[in-house]
C-alpha cells in the first residue's frame, strides 16, 4: 500500500508541476533481514525494494524526476557496508 501511494503521489506532482526538478532518495541501510532489524520492521528490506522498482518507470515517463539510493553506515552494518553496493 506504501509503494502504491507514494508512485501515484509522486506521478501526480510531476503531472500537475511541470517545471518541477524532482528527486527522491531511498535509504538502504543494508540487505535483507540485517536491514529489517535496522529498521524494526518486518519486510522492510522488500518493501523498500519494492517500492524503488516502482518508482523507476517514473523517470522514464517524467524526465525531471530521479530516484536514487543511498546508505548511512553505522555500527549495525559496518561490516556489510560494502555489500549493499553489489
Amino acid at each position: 500500500q506504501w509503494t502504491e501511494r507514494i508512485v501515484e503521489t509522486v506521478d501526480r506532482v510531476m503531472t500537475n508541476c511541470p517545471e518541477l526538478q524532482f528527486s527522491t532518495t531511498i535509504s538502504l541501510d543494508a540487505i535483507g533481514d540485517l536491514y529489517d532489524r535496522i529498521r524494526g520492521k518486518k519486510n522492510a528490506y522488500e518493501r523498500a525494494m519494492a517500492t524503488h522498482e516502482a518508482l523507476k518507470p517514473l523517470r522514464k515517463k517524467h524526465e525531471r524526476f530521479s530516484v536514487r539510493m543511498c546508505q548511512t553506515v553505522m555500527q549495525q552494518n559496518q561490516h556489510t557496508a560494502l555489500d549493499t553496493y553489489e
